[in-house]
């Protein structure tokens, strides 16, 4: 069995199917895979948050101010209790709420719909989508998942093994699972996301107008901002050698970004691993370190650890000590 995301969203076992789906065309003002994402994002220019020695990271909710669209007037709408929903060969909408919900879209191209809850949920490997105090639901055949508006959702991949990896593109509410065994690539549309998490292989990752963190984990990822005040983490934190024998690439975009080379416990990318970063803005961007400067060496635009040939970080744009963050 593939081990993320198989049969698309792939839910373990196949639970009872008690309830039958209606046939119902999802809504057509819903934002599919490919559209332009608004462009009311501020241009970046204003200060740039102060050096001060504590970790920092982007985590402002996203607009409160939207509203949800009406759901087609026959949606499939889950209960406050456990349910197990089971849809036809047409194209199915469901209204997620609590509980937990074992939920198999079958053959025509479904959705299923969270706006209805008042907290982020996280999707998961395996088809898990936690939502926190509301339960958690196991999806299958499910190829559009919207979450609700104004909440930190995020797509967290990290607990995948095997060889899959994934490309996510929340500007474009996309997101595809690579290399999954007897399967390939399955492709889905993710609405309403801000963070992702990658798996232990080569991902891509690229962010939104939102305040987005990014966390490649390990192997060779490539993170991307975009717009928005954005936290890219190319490596794995809770490895023991976070960063060792990758080579991260990280692209702010517009926006104060932080690029995060360490914590307050360990600096990343020690041995033969680098993280390359990119498109830096001096006096807006932010680095950020484990220790103090003394602990680093400044090697025209590299950062070299003190007393030692170990590059781990290239800086295109260059750099001076006023663009680190001590931790």
């Amino acid at each position: 069995m593939p081990q993320l995301f198989p049969n698309s969203i792939n839910a373990p076992g196949n639970p009872p199917q008690n309830q039958g789906a209606a046939g119902n065309q999802p809504p057509q003002n819903q934002a599919a895979a490919g559209n332009q994402p608004p462009q009311n994002q501020g241009a970046p220019g204003n200060p740039p948050p102060q050096n001060q020695g504590a970790q920092l990271t982007n985590s402002a909710l996203p607009p409160q101010n939207q509203t949800p669209p009406p759901p087609p007037a026959n949606s499939i709408s889950t209960t406050a209790g456990n349910d197990n929903i089971t849809g036809d060969t047409l194209d199915n909408f469901i209204l997620g709420s609590s509980g937990t919900d074992s939920i198999i879209g079958g053959l025509g191209t479904d959705t299923i719909s969270y706006l209805s809850l008042g907290s982020g949920i996280t999707i998961e490997a395996k088809g898990i989508v936690n939502k926190g105090a509301a339960g958690t639901d196991t999806l299958q055949n499910i190829e559009q998942i919207i979450a609700p508006l104004g909440q930190i959702n995020t797509i967290d991949a990290s607990t995948g093994s095997g060889t899959a990896s994934i490309n996510v593109d929340l500007s474009q509410n996309r997101l595809a699972v690579n290399n999954l065994p007897g399967i390939g690539t399955l492709n889905f549309t993710v609405e309403n996301f801000v963070n992702v998490t990658g798996t232990p292989n080569v991902d891509v990752l690229t962010g939104n107008i939102q305040n987005n963190s990014l966390v490649g984990g390990d192997g060779n990822d490539t993170l991307s901002g975009l717009r928005g005040n954005d936290t890219l983490i190319g490596v794995n934190p809770s490895s023991a050698t976070p960063g060792s024998n990758e080579t991260d690439v990280l692209i702010g975009g517009r926006g104060r970004d932080i690029f995060v080379l360490g914590d307050a416990a360990i600096t990343y990318y020690q041995g033969t691993g680098v993280a390359l970063i990119q498109d830096f803005q001096q006096g807006i961007d932010r680095i950020q370190l484990r220790g103090s400067l003394s602990d680093y060496n400044i090697v025209g635009n590299s950062i070299n650890l003190a007393g030692t040939s170990d590059q781990i970080a290239v800086i295109q744009g260059g750099i001076t000590p006023d663009n680190f963050l001590f931790v």
